[in-house]
């Protein structure tokens, strides 16, 4: 195992370490978003309005209109991801904005996403294996949970925040915004 040096000694490694992305995965996901006008160093956001099944999606008027505020208020670029099947949603988010946002549902690899979400200011996702992903790689996360059990599935901590109802549809685009912009604000 290869050590690590903390504190000018060695330590051992940790033991789970994973490479999320590598240096040409990063180049492929620079020249996509280049391809439609963007540039990866730019400040983003990453938003996943999709999730494996209909039961965990929040509706994407909520996310559009948490979007519409929190680009009115900020700086930045929105990255919509998710898989080919999630594309009309990251279309229909694209709308609000297409200077600011960007749909690459279908279009970037996992690990093209663990590049992209490396350099977020924040995930806004439902409860998906895109939040996983932003937990894994230490970024702000602002989760969207309604039947499924966040004491299973989600994490909390300084820089995560889960948003709850027993339905998803009961959660109010307010309440998400706040945590947003808690998140873009500490």
């Amino acid at each position: 195992r290869m050590l690590l040096v903390e504190n000018g000694k060695e330590a051992p490694a940790p033991l789970h370490q994973f490479d999320f992305f590598s240096e040409q995965e990063e180049m492929s996901l620079s020249e996509k978003l280049r391809r439609k006008g963007f540039d990866l160093s730019f400040p983003w956001m990453v938003v996943a309005p999709g999730a494996g099944s209909e039961a965990k999606r929040w509706r994407i008027e909520g996310f559009c209109q948490v979007l519409d505020r929190l680009l009115s208020a900020s700086s930045g670029f929105v990255a919509a991801v998710g898989d080919a099947s999630e594309k009309f949603l990251g279309a229909k988010l694209a709308e609000i904005n297409s200077s600011r946002i960007v749909n690459l549902a279908g279009e970037i690899s996992l690990r093209e996403l663990a590049a992209l979400v490396t350099r977020s200011r924040l995930v806004l996702t439902n409860d998906s294996a895109v939040m996983h992903l932003g937990h894994e790689l230490h970024r702000p996360v602002a989760a969207l949970f309604g039947p499924t059990d966040p004491e299973r599935y989600g994490r909390e901590g300084k820089i995560w925040r889960i948003v709850r109802e027993p339905s998803l549809a009961q959660i109010a685009s307010e309440k998400v915004f706040e945590v947003c912009s808690e998140l873009l604000n500490p």
